[in-house]
């Protein structure tokens, strides 16, 4: 899906091309993967960089 993400990505002209790209590879705030995928997230994080770990705050994400 790499070359898949890099095409849509590098053909970015509109909203309309961002509300695709969202659809085909985002994982929204609203979606029930949301918080497992928070999971694993933070727990890379813990054993990759343990000194600047913390909480992760979502409070700016926007669910588009």
């Amino acid at each position: 899906q790499v070359k898949e993400f890099v095409d849509q990505f590098s053909a970015l002209k509109s909203e309309a091309n961002y509300v695709k790209l969202l659809d085909s590879f985002a994982i929204r705030r609203s979606s029930e993967k949301f918080w497992p995928f928070s999971d694993r997230l933070h727990a890379w994080y813990r054993t990759k960089q343990p000194i600047e770990f913390g909480l992760l705050d979502y409070n700016r994400f926007e669910n588009r």
